[in-house]
């Protein structure tokens, strides 16, 4: 038994993980480039961006790049068997860090895999 989401609820072998919006932030690089542009806003607040154009056209379009590393927000506001979807569709990356820290299943995971077998 392998962590993670049934076929078709996000996952596929044309992407899979390197796809996943929830691991846009899994690389060193994208955490760099998202802190530069974090620390340009500020500098543009504080009229240090280097920019001798408008400001806040500068810091809307920094904002507009700072939104694309968010996750979507399709799944806002909604629920699957009334838990909070976008907290389920993280659930598989929390399991799987776990597993891949610790080289074990959680023992969330174990129980629930047991529960279901008793069904």
């Amino acid at each position: 038994v392998v962590p993670g989401v049934a076929g078709g609820e996000g996952c596929s072998t044309a992407g899979g993980c390197a796809t996943c919006p929830f691991m846009k932030m899994n690389d060193l690089d994208a955490v760099h480039d998202l802190v530069d542009m974090i620390q340009s806003m500020r500098g543009a607040d504080d009229g240090n961006d280097g920019n001798d154009g408008d400001t806040n056209n500068y810091r809307n379009k920094v904002e507009l790049q700072l939104r694309k590393h968010l996750p979507p927000n399709r799944l806002k506001g909604k629920s699957i068997n009334g838990r909070d979807a976008i907290e389920l569709g993280s659930e598989p990356i929390v399991f799987m860090r776990h597993f891949m820290k610790n080289k074990v299943m959680s023992d969330d995971l174990v129980q629930r895999i047991e529960r279901m077998g008793q069904l």
